[in-house]
Parts: structure tokens; sequence; C-alpha cells
């Protein structure tokens, strides 16, 4: 059962609910208050969908002791890298320094299209 996400104008309070696809209704009320369905609220979850930067990728990311020295040397190939200090993903702003970041470090994108790395 899919997730539904309503809002409440007057606080900005969002609380979830589950249904049947097909089967949410428009407006629910929880403790006496209204609540109206917010769909965008439903989808600002998702991080890697086409538009929706930053992108925190962790197939290209790196061991989080080694995010000085990746950062180093991508930094001395003219290549500005932010990686997560915790997770060790790699954090792309857009799609042109993802392109550059994975490029200096000599990953491809197997399935990417026109503006992906690609092989060399």
């Amino acid at each position: 059962m899919p997730m539904y996400c309503y809002t409440n104008s007057r606080t900005g309070e969002t609380v979830e609910r589950f249904y049947s696809v097909g089967k949410a209704p428009d407006r629910v009320r929880v403790k006496g208050r209204s609540y109206r369905r917010d769909i965008a609220a439903e989808h600002g979850q998702f991080r890697n969908t086409p538009g929706n930067w930053p992108q925190h990728s962790f197939a290209s990311g790196v061991s989080p002791r080694q995010v000085a020295e990746v950062k180093a040397k991508l930094r001395a190939r003219g290549v500005d890298a932010q990686f997560d200090p915790k997770t060790g993903y790699a954090i792309y702003r857009d799609r042109s320094h993802r392109r550059r970041c994975l490029e200096a470090r000599g990953i491809y994108d197997q399935d990417g299209g026109y503006g992906d790395p690609q092989r060399k």
C-alpha cells in the first residue's frame, strides 16, 4: 500500500497515511484538525530523480577514511569534489559537476546518455 501525505494549512504539520491505490481521500481529520493531501510532500523524499540535485552517490563514493585523500587528488586535477564525511557518498551539484568528477577518477557511466561520463 502506498503512503500518502497530508498537510495542515494552519500549522504546516504533515502526517502520513497508508491507503490502497486510488482509495486515498483528498482530506483527512486527525485529532480534530483537517489535513489536505500534499502531493509535493509525497514526492519530495526522492533524491535521485532527474533534476533533483544535489545527488548523493553510494556507487562512486569512498570510505569515509579516504575522503580527504580523494578530495586532494581531485583538487590537483582541477575538480572541486564533495563527499559526505560520515558516509563517504559522493555529492554532485549538477550533471556537469558529476561528469567532471567521474571523468577525473576514470569512472564512466555504462548506461549513460548524452553528457554523461563516457568510456575513453
